[in-house]
């Protein structure tokens, strides 16, 4: 399930963003500019730019990966082209012991 940046959350700088595969199919030039990667939002539209009463219809994002800085659509006329990034998988555990469930086999040491 994607979060949607505009529909399913509200978009706020230092937000975390990936840009939508729908966007990657409509637009394969982008996956270029963004290096297929996570950016960072650095600014949201104070302005109700397309008039339905909500603020933040763009939001601009610097890419890690290409340090390029593009405006995206977060709701103007009903377009939405950033999500947030899944969650990161939970750090693996080093020590085999530590992953061994404990079971009780009556033995004494």
């Amino acid at each position: 399930d994607e979060v949607v940046v505009g529909a399913g959350c509200v978009p706020v700088e230092g937000m975390r963003v990936v840009l939508r595969d729908i966007v990657f199919r409509a637009h394969p030039e982008m996956r270029e500019e963004s290096g297929g990667g996570l950016g960072t939002v650095t600014w949201v539209d104070p302005e109700d730019a397309d008039g339905d009463g909500m603020t933040g219809d763009f939001c601009e994002v610097v890419w890690d990966k290409t340090e390029t800085r593009h405006k995206y659509r977060t709701g103007f006329d009903g377009e939405f082209m950033l999500r947030l990034p899944p969650p990161a998988p939970e750090e693996e555990v080093d020590d085999v012991a530590a992953r061994q469930p404990f079971v009780f086999t009556g033995e004494k040491l």
